[in-house]
């Protein structure tokens, strides 16, 4: 099995919506990715997804509001999701991702010849 450890700010999902002053959260926190590459792709999404939405609860309060605690953990939930799966280097789980959200996620480049 192996594990992901990923590290995200929220405040970032926060100032992303133009409200950097509303929640005052921890500056980081940490959400641990694990999977098996033997598991379909549907189950380690859905893993995946679950974990995200688990790390990215957020106070109604100091959200400012409970439009902006749902818009807040969905950006969290995404941005987290999109790192987690683009960390494992699968081709498969990549696509998987791509083919649910319609985003394509940027591909690692290794060498540019000029």
């Amino acid at each position: 099995m192996s594990i992901i450890t990923k590290t995200t700010a929220l405040i970032a999902a926060v100032s992303a919506l133009g409200f950097v002053g509303t929640a005052h959260a921890d500056p980081g926190f940490s959400a641990r990715f694990d999977y098996n590459a033997d598991a379909p792709l549907s189950e380690t999404y859905a893993r995946f997804e679950k974990t995200a939405r688990s790390a990215c609860k957020v106070d109604r309060v100091k959200a400012g509001g409970v439009a902006m605690k749902a818009k807040i953990e969905q950006l969290c939930t995404t941005q987290l999701v999109t790192e987690a799966v683009a960390a494992t280097e699968i081709a498969a789980l990549i696509a998987y991702h791509e083919a649910q959200t319609g985003n394509v996620l940027p591909q690692r480049q290794f060498a540019q010849t000029n």
